[in-house]
Order: C-alpha cells, then structure tokens, then sequence
C-alpha cells in the first residue's frame, strides 16, 4: 500500500510540519511587530497609548510634535506627556542607566 500513489503519508506530514512552522514564525513576528517605543511609559496604558496613537497617527508623527503641544492634551497628565516625550527623543536614557535602588551607577558617581 505504501508505493500507490496518494496514500503515502510523508508528503501530508511534511506538508502539515511546515504551515505550523510557518504559524509559529507569523505569531513570534506579530508579537514583535506590536511593540512600541513608547511602550513602558509610566502612565501611558493601553487606553492612553492608544487614544494618543489614534489622535496622532503613528509613532512618527508623535515624535514630530513638540512638547508643549503634547502637554496640551487636556486628558494627558503633564508628566505623562513628558514622559512620552523624553522616551521619543532618548532624554529618558539617564532615568534607565540608574541602578533598581535608585542610586547611581558607577558612571555617575
């Protein structure tokens, strides 16, 4: 039964092995491709990030606006906006480079 045509088994399974692989690569990529640079933000949830995000447009026009015209988003809390603002434009690096404590790192002692 093995050598007639249409019965072999191998083919399907071959076939079956890869659109999994396939599957599991589309959803590794879709879990990046959702990733956000303004993603941790303190105070920008999801509701936030995404009502700012539909306001704007797309990340790239966020970082195009100054900070000021962020901070006039009545339903943005002015530290949020700064925050957001810091993240697009690399201010924030000195917040990351602290140690969990709080303290300094030996760079900034």
């Amino acid at each position: 039964m093995a050598g007639l045509p249409g019965l072999d088994p191998m083919p399907r399974k071959r076939a079956l092995l890869t659109l999994r692989a396939v599957n599991s690569v589309k959803t590794e990529l879709g879990a990046k491709m959702t990733a956000s640079v303004i993603d941790g933000v303190p105070g920008l949830g999801p509701g936030r990030k995404q009502r700012l995000l539909r306001e704007v447009g797309s990340v790239k026009k966020l970082r195009e606006l100054t900070e000021d015209e962020l901070m006039a988003r009545t339903w943005l809390p002015d530290a949020v906006a700064k925050a957001v603002y810091a993240r697009l434009h690399g201010l924030d690096t000195l917040d990351r480079a602290r140690t969990p404590s709080g303290g300094a790192t030996m760079d900034e002692s």
